[in-house]
């Protein structure tokens, strides 16, 4: 797709690796606050902000400690533990992940399962749709719960530790993806069941409905489930970041300094680097202005991803090679401006005229690749092929998962994810635009002068890369880290 896109995507990724851990850092420090304060009496006092007690401390009252406030230090602390340990070189390793992984799900087992028993679904879920959020509040709704689904694709970056990576990697994503749906959507009606939507608690959910069914039990193990397994998440969010930086820093995208490895093999100043941007998002950034931002952003780099899939899978023809790109970004156009348009401006009539010239254009452009457009016989087509031929797939082997029915599925889920994305305000809409327009105006600064491809480095006419060439900040693939 070409390096501004390249940097749009890591954009959206950083979105997740760096953004999702302070939010969810965030989250943990409301959470402890709660947990001590209502749960154990360790603090005391009134923590919502009202009328103080008498020998309370402000800290714990409405102030600095409690997550109302603008600075969460209990945020700051554990997501300062966790750049610490990455900075060390921490391996995250099979069994502590296993042990953590286990524990979160037996916990949202445990309080679906509990939740459940306690349903009162003529009193909670009657109407099951709330009138005064509709259809569109089912979207809006969803586009904000993609949270909970990031992360699953940060599988497909292990696939070098994998066995049978063609097999494994794709169904290990489909389960996950099965097992988390299931979750999420048992949770959800749990929760809602054991308590009027209009009270739900936005800092503890669960223990708060365990404790409004008088089962203090219940919201003493699913707090304390809360408070123990949520900094882990924090520690594995970051740990893929300072890799990503150093991919763009190899191809000259971003300074040299991202992709500068110490005596051990650690990535340690780009850890620093994104460690302080965790840190103080999480200590001073509330967690309500985040989510919509990293949900928005993760489903624009799956869009990016589905487009991708059909790039990798199908050739312009031979006297318009241009044309796939172009349908391509006219789909994507089009589907975000029909989207905004039906979402915001139905009720004018320009709303109305923008989504009639978009679905028309929508269609032609779909019509057009697939008429037009051939499949490939090897992944990447006769443009986009590896110049050594090495990881090279024939379209016609077993070996491989192939998506079906192409290109329908992930136009499909191009459609899907900027549909979601634009169930927006128009506020967040206009801050991602705004953050993505900022990396676009640094790529055009920095990294189209510095980056390897257009420097002259990328390769040689025998398929071998000539380090030597072009850009100095080119870095051997080779000398790869390990995540350590």
């Amino acid at each position: 797709m070409g390096e501004l896109p390249a940097m749009l995507v890591a954009a959206c990724l950083t979105l997740e690796y760096v953004v999702s851990g302070a939010a969810v850092a965030r989250s943990w420090g409301d959470k402890m606050v709660q947990w001590m304060v209502e749960d154990l009496g360790l603090l005391g006092g009134n923590h919502g902000g009202g009328e103080k007690e008498e020998g309370t401390s402000y800290l714990f009252n409405g102030g600095v400690f409690w997550g109302g406030g603008s600075f969460n230090p209990l945020a700051t602390l554990v997501s300062a533990v966790s750049v610490l340990l990455l900075m060390n070189g921490v391996k995250e390793s099979k069994r502590v992940t296993n042990f953590f992984t286990i524990t979160k799900v037996l916990l949202v087992m445990f309080m679906a399962v509990m939740g459940l028993i306690l349903m009162k679904p003529k009193e909670n879920l009657t109407p099951f749709l709330p009138p005064e959020f509709g259809f569109r509040g089912i979207f809006r709704g969803a586009t904000s719960s993609f949270f909970g689904y990031i992360g699953f694709d940060e599988l497909a970056c292990m696939s070098h530790e994998a066995i049978d990576p063609q097999r494994n990697m794709p169904l290990s994503i489909v389960y996950t993806l099965g097992i988390v749906t299931l979750l999420y959507v048992a949770a959800a009606l749990a929760l809602t069941g054991m308590q009027p939507y209009t009270d739900i608690s936005d800092v503890s959910g669960f223990p708060a409905a365990f404790k409004s069914n008088d089962m203090n039990w219940a919201a003493q193990i699913a707090a304390f489930g809360e408070v123990f397994t949520l900094p882990i998440v924090v520690l594995i969010s970051v740990m893929a970041q300072p890799r990503l930086q150093y991919a763009l820093a190899k191809d000259g995208l971003l300074p040299p300094i991202f992709a500068r490895v110490d005596q051990n093999g650690n990535l340690w100043w780009g850890t620093v680097i994104a460690g302080i941007g965790m840190v103080l998002i999480a200590s001073f950034v509330p967690f309500d202005h985040l989510n919509d931002m990293i949900c928005a952003g993760i489903l624009i780099a799956f869009a990016m991803t589905d487009t991708s899939l059909v790039l990798m899978r199908y050739d312009s023809p031979d006297h318009d090679e241009g044309l796939l790109d172009r349908m391509m970004l006219w789909m994507n156009l089009t589907c975000f401006l029909w989207s905004v348009s039906v979402t915001h401006f139905w009720d004018y009539l320009l709303g109305k005229l923008v989504a009639l010239v978009c679905t028309y254009q929508f269609v032609r452009s779909m019509y057009r690749l697939v008429r037009k457009c051939t499949p490939v016989e090897t992944f990447g087509g006769k443009t986009r092929v590896s110049k050594n031929g090495v990881g090279d797939m024939s379209m016609t082997s077993s070996e491989y998962f192939k998506t079906p029915l192409m290109p329908y599925i992930p136009c499909l889920g191009i459609f899907v994810n900027l549909y979601l994305v634009a169930q927006l305000d128009l506020l967040g809409i206009g801050l991602l635009l705004a953050y993505l327009g900022f990396v676009a105006v640094f790529y055009f600064c920095y990294g189209i002068r510095h980056s390897v491809g257009n420097n002259g480095g990328w390769g040689t006419d025998d398929g071998s890369v000539d380090s030597d060439e072009g850009s100095s900040l080119y870095i051997s693939s080779t000398s790869l880290p390990p995540l350590a």
